[in-house]
């Protein structure tokens, strides 16, 4: 989509005509030789002026001039005859700035709906580039084990948190048990929002990147290990294949202690905590805002595992607060991006040099995604079966877990889904 701040009369004219509105073109094209800067800041009372008297029409308009404004990141000038008046008119004026540039979702539910593209092909792109993170992550783990000092001639470093901590043996499994509830509440948000292959690429995206680049972290500074008493020794292998069977093992146990990995020297910054940290953002980003309870339930145990991180001793503060401030910086950068990408049309080249990946993945999603939620598709069902594990697909009585609990929601959903998951102007 071109900049509608750039638009002339004809493509307002056939701006108009995609939204059913083509009867009036004559009068405000033709007539009153409205252009795309001028359009945006038409408000209720300037339609009312221009003597369009259909009240649907009137809100079809500025539905869709406020879809026109959902990617512009800076608030319109309007002219100086709108101060004239400080009743309805400043009031109204704006009222509709207030409703242009909001990013809320509850008011996009208003907004009439845009076909989006989900892009699934780049979901699967994404997929392959996390798996290729991966595994370099795996090599960097080895490489910073490899050249651990050694404990008995480096002791820990000084650390205000883990001095004043008792060292909690257990406190790992708390930390990997909260990663687990993350995904497993990410992965319902999946099954049900509309736009499931955006969020679920947007989650590899942010994650993958964010692990290169600690990639790059642990190999070049090597800390003394935070836990004296802990038994890791620096690894030293005879050949390549070792370092490869290692990095191999590393890969398949996703890093989770809890699968009997044993690893050190990893420490700059915590891998936990960017786990954590995206899968809060992720839920709250993609849930409605009135969800406050989900909302703060999701703070309050996300920073307990963080916290747990601390208790186990397994990184130092400064691991766990840069792993914050990254994980919370880029996506946030991420976002602020793709939802104003609109409004950077002269910037393409500059923003396709300095984020590539960015560009390459959000080129063609162009402002804020709604969230709207649906009952989930059959395919949705069959990709969900081939994830679970086997004692959650298997048979009883020829039919499965995952084939009953969709025959439930099937049933279920002929009463309720046009009450709550069928996109409605009223959100429930």
């Amino acid at each position: 989509m071109s900049d509608p701040l750039l638009w002339n009369c004809e493509r307002v004219k056939q701006f108009l005509c995609e939204n059913g509105l083509q009867e009036y073109q004559k009068l405000l094209c033709d007539e009153n030789r409205i252009d795309g800067r001028v359009l945006l800041t038409l408000t209720e009372k300037d339609l009312y002026q221009l003597k369009i008297s259909a009240l649907g029409d009137i809100k079809r308009l500025l539905f869709a001039i406020q879809d026109l404004q959902s990617g512009q990141n800076s608030r319109l000038q309007f002219p100086n005859y709108h101060n004239d008046c400080h009743s309805s008119s400043s009031s109204e004026s704006s009222y509709m700035i207030d409703i242009l540039d909001s990013s809320d979702d509850e008011k996009h539910n208003y907004r009439p709906k845009r076909k989006i593209n989900q892009e699934v092909w780049k979901t699967g792109v994404s997929i392959v580039y996390t798996f290729f993170v991966h595994f370099v992550t795996s090599f960097a783990i080895i490489v910073a084990q490899e050249r651990m000092p050694d404990k008995k001639q480096y002791r820990p470093l000084p650390d205000v948190m883990l001095d004043s901590i008792t060292y909690v043996p257990w406190a790992y499994k708390v930390t990997e048990g909260v990663i687990l509830a993350g995904f497993i509440t990410y992965f319902i948000i999946l099954v049900f929002h509309k736009y499931r292959f955006i969020l679920l690429r947007r989650m590899f995206v942010i994650a993958a990147s964010i692990f290169l680049f600690r990639s790059i972290c642990v190999i070049v500074t090597s800390l003394p290990m935070p836990q004296e008493n802990f038994n890791c020794e620096k690894l030293v292998f005879k050949n390549g294949w070792e370092r490869f069977s290692r990095a191999l093992e590393i890969y398949s146990g996703m890093g989770m202690k809890v699968s009997g990995l044993k690893t050190c020297g990893d420490y700059m910054f915590s891998g936990h905590t960017v786990t954590i940290t995206t899968l809060i953002l992720l839920i709250n980003e993609y849930t409605p805002k009135r969800w406050i309870f989900l909302h703060i339930l999701v703070w309050i145990v996300g920073l307990s595992g963080i916290i747990f991180i601390l208790a186990g001793h397994g990184h130092y503060t400064l691991d766990v607060i840069v792993a914050f401030y990254i994980t919370s910086r880029l996506f946030q950068y991420h976002h602020i991006l793709a939802n104003n990408k609109t409004s950077m049309t002269r910037d393409q080249s500059r923003l396709k040099k300095w984020f590539p990946v960015f560009y390459f993945f959000e080129s063609n999603c162009d402002g804020i995604v709604p969230n709207e939620y649906e009952w989930p598709s059959t395919d949705v069902f069959a990709v969900a079966s081939l994830a679970m594990p086997r004692w959650i697909v298997s048979d009883i009585g020829g039919r499965t877990y995952i084939g009953l609990l969709k025959s439930c929601l099937e049933m279920y959903g002929q009463q309720q889904s046009e009450m709550c998951f069928t996109p409605s102007p009223y959100p429930c």
